[in-house]
């Protein structure tokens, strides 16, 4: 049985049916929407009710003062180093010239996706480096790249609000399954591309793919029906080639036929889920109490021992974890997130089943 879909609510794949899409996402291509000019002459916006322009940019401003009493420049200064300040910068004024603002439900989107990635760059803990990293390397391409980011970072949110909930977490490992699948094509449709270029004497005849634009024509066509965990539902340059070649669909079959036994391979593997799998265990066995006590005791001094901030070690937060003493709330803050050790070793739950003990108090 399929990890994602019941047998007999599969899609026909038949001639007919594909053939069906097919017309359906190039009569979308041909009829683009109209474009709005907002007054600055750089930001595009959609119509309101009362005839008004929303740019992303008013909307976007409306939205961070409401939810963190500042203005746009004011939060960027804030929360992103002052290195990416200028990136940021340039991604939202790209975003404000996409394509999706150009649609009024879909400009209001657009404007929550980036107030929950300036959410989780706020959150100290948050997934920062990943996030600044997607801003920093979407700015090299066309317009539409900065959309593909938004994207991963819209992924990359919505793990981070599943952590902690292996259900939520499993629910969502689904979708980047599928998305996985979706890239793997994606990939594929533009490499075949690729190996048609003409080779001559002097010089090679590149072909126009523009794999920014492949990746979310896959992207932006599939996620309705396999509810991909993106949310981009415009984009400016849709590529017609990839959309009559063979592999769009070939993804989505993949994708609907995936079985259980396929998914759980996967899930255990996927880092995400190692991850909370280190949380529970710690949360349910890693208590100082419940550790077992070393047998070593007498080799460890412990009166200069010190936490990664500098204070002594209290009693009741000492651990032994591979002849190193160290605070078990450190321990477990760096273990679980990463997997490794301070020595940047790799750490299993069975390695911390055999190698961490208490000192007796």
């Amino acid at each position: 049985m399929s990890a994602f879909v019941d047998d007999d609510k599969k899609p026909s794949t038949d001639a007919a049916s594909v053939a069906t899409v097919d017309i359906v996402i190039v009569e979308g291509i041909e009829e683009p929407r109209e474009r709005v000019q907002s007054n600055d002459g750089t930001s595009k916006g959609s119509p309101t009710a009362s005839g008004e322009t929303n740019t992303l940019s008013s909307l976007l401003g409306k939205k961070i003062q409401l939810e963190f009493g500042c203005s746009t420049e004011a939060l960027v200064q804030r929360v992103v180093p002052l290195a990416y300040v200028g990136c940021m910068t340039t991604f939202l004024r790209i975003l404000g010239e996409s394509e999706e603002t150009n649609d009024e439900r879909t400009i209001y989107s657009l404007t929550n996706r980036i107030v929950s990635m300036f959410k989780i760059l706020s959150d100290p803990e948050g997934s920062h480096v990943e996030i600044l990293t997607e801003v920093e390397d979407s700015l090299d391409s066309c317009h539409d790249k900065p959309i593909l980011a938004l994207n991963r970072i819209g992924t990359l949110v919505r793990i981070v609000e599943a952590r902690g909930d292996p259900s939520k977490l499993r629910e969502l490992g689904k979708r980047i399954m599928r998305l996985e699948i979706v890239h793997k094509y994606a990939a594929l449709d533009i490499k075949e591309r690729l190996a048609d270029e003409i080779y001559d004497d002097d010089m090679v005849h590149e072909t126009d793919v523009d794999e920014v634009s492949v990746y979310l024509t896959f992207e932006t066509l599939l996620r309705p029906e396999l509810d991909l965990p993106i949310d981009a539902e415009a984009i400016s340059y849709m590529d017609t080639e990839c959309i009559l070649g063979s592999n769009l669909e070939k993804a989505r079959v993949e994708c609907l036929a995936v079985q259980d036994v396929a998914f759980e391979n996967w899930l255990t593997s996927w880092s995400e889920w190692q991850r909370e799998q280190r949380r529970s265990f710690a949360e349910q066995n890693l208590a100082w109490n419940l550790l077992p006590v070393t047998k070593d005791a007498w080799k460890y001094d412990t009166s200069q021992s010190t936490d990664l901030v500098g204070y002594l070690l209290e009693p009741d937060d000492t651990i032994v974890f591979r002849r190193s003493v160290l605070s078990l709330e450190d321990f477990i803050a760096h273990w679980v997130p990463t997997g490794r050790d301070f020595a940047n070793i790799p750490v299993s739950v069975d390695d911390v089943k055999e190698h961490l003990f208490r000192l007796k108090t």
